[in-house]
């Protein structure tokens, strides 16, 4: 449900994520986010970032429509709790497959086109 099917077998490994823009136009509800058509996660902005937020929910959603056997008997919470578990992994493989030697460095890239994205649409 979140890694990207067009590209071979290989392309597993690497996330479809949203680009720093696309996080900066959610926040001002100039993009839907994460939707059941494209759920998506934001690997550097941690668990409790507004967009991984809303992507847990249609994933917790997702999980209880599809009527999937393992749900039966557990709750929103469970399916949440299972979703951040999830995320470090996500992150991890979407890190590595972007070229980065680790989570660490993907992270400042990202928080520094961020910061560079926020000063541009500034002036």
């Amino acid at each position: 449900m979140l890694y990207s099917r067009s590209g071979g077998p290989l392309t597993p490994l690497k996330l479809d994520v949203p680009e720093a823009v696309e996080i900066l136009d959610f926040l001002t509800d100039d993009h839907p986010g994460p939707t059941f058509d494209r759920l998506r996660i934001d690997p550097t902005s941690g668990p409790n970032s507004w967009w991984n937020l809303r992507a847990c929910q249609v994933f917790a959603q997702d999980f209880f429509a599809a009527r999937y056997p393992d749900a039966e008997g557990k709750t929103f919470m469970d399916a949440s709790h299972e979703f951040y578990q999830l995320l470090p992994t996500f992150s991890s493989h979407h890190a590595v497959a972007s070229g980065f030697p680790d989570i660490q460095s993907y992270t400042n890239f990202q928080e520094s086109l961020t910061k560079h994205i926020r000063r541009h649409r500034v002036r």
